[in-house]
């Protein structure tokens, strides 16, 4: 679920 912003993102949302 990537719909969070890259600065607001959540360790269940790596940028990989």
């Amino acid at each position: 679920s990537r719909t969070l912003k890259e600065k607001e993102y959540t360790p269940e949302d790596l940028p990989m």
